[in-house]
């Protein structure tokens, strides 16, 4: 039987300090800085972020543990609970998934273009921002991609600093 490659790749308890790579890759941080920030974008693996006093404290109250049903595949392996939060007053909320949410529901044009910004917000300036979304919203309609590979191959900033 073949063994879940995301808890044997992605947890193992973390110590600082954490680098960027291995917060990316651990389970725990990533849980840790989406119930913190509401989001696990860019800013949430910077250093400063990962040797936040916030998400130290936090880490120790997130176990992650490896179900085998999850390594049969097929019908045995889904719709089991994926995750499950109980909280300090004994509220315990669970979150059942069949495949990757956006499998499950594939995101609008929208919400793509919105994901899109929050990822470069800060990284290149908003107009070549809003050159690179609109070339490609309408890549069908482009005569000549060199426009935008010209617009993607300048330097863009550190998401760190």
């Amino acid at each position: 039987m073949r063994r879940c490659a995301n808890y044997h790749h992605g947890w193992w308890v973390p110590e600082r300090p954490l680098t960027p790579i291995g917060a990316q890759m651990n389970i725990g941080y990533a849980l840790a800085v989406a119930v913190l920030d509401g989001a696990a974008l860019v800013p949430q693996f910077a250093p400063s972020r990962i040797d936040a006093d916030d998400v130290w404290a936090l880490l120790p109250r997130i176990a992650v543990r490896h179900d085998p049903e999850f390594d049969a595949g097929g019908q045995r392996g889904r719709g089991r609970v994926r995750l499950a939060v109980t909280f300090t007053d004994g509220q315990r909320i669970e979150v059942n998934r069949q495949m990757s949410r956006a499998i499950e529901s594939p995101q609008s044009n929208a919400q793509v273009s919105a994901k899109y910004r929050a990822l470069t917000d800060g990284l290149i300036d908003t107009q070549r921002q809003a050159a690179i979304q609109a070339m490609v919203t309408n890549l069908e309609q482009v005569d000549d991609v060199r426009e935008l590979l010209a617009l993607l191959a300048p330097p863009v900033k550190s998401p760190f600093e």
